[in-house]
């Protein structure tokens, strides 16, 4: 989402009490949590420790994609990010952990650990719908 870049570049040029008022402000989790896994990384820091709460930074990271939550998780300190993973959903966390065994760009890094089963006699058309 484009607007998500945008209010990224923002808000890395926020102080830190404008950057809360900004996250408080934005209803829409998804939009959120993209905002921060598109920040710098410098900003990103300053969200994790000065402005968001552990329940804000759990929240947000639940609704990334988990190669982007392993990405941000990894950018904390192993305790700070092990809390993060204790309060997320069992499956989610296990599957972000597993990830965060591999390098950011690393095909182990990027991929999306999850498989589409359909009966084999389905056509094309029918998987679809």
């Amino acid at each position: 989402m484009q607007w998500a870049s945008d209010i990224a570049e923002a808000v890395e040029l926020l102080d830190n009490e404008q950057k809360r008022v900004v996250f408080t402000a934005m209803e829409d989790k998804e939009l959120a949590a993209e905002v921060l896994e598109k920040v710098d990384e410098a900003t990103r820091a300053e969200l994790f420790d000065e402005v968001l709460e552990n329940k804000e930074i759990v929240d947000l990271v639940a609704e990334l994609p988990h190669d982007e939550a392993a990405d941000v998780l990894e950018e904390m300190d192993e305790e700070e990010s092990q809390e993060i993973l204790a309060k997320l959903d069992y499956e989610d966390a296990k599957q972000i952990q597993d990830l965060m065994k591999y390098e950011e760009d690393s095909a182990g890094g990027i991929m999306q650990p999850m498989i589409l089963a359909v009966e084999q006699d389905l056509s094309v058309q029918q998987t679809l719908t």
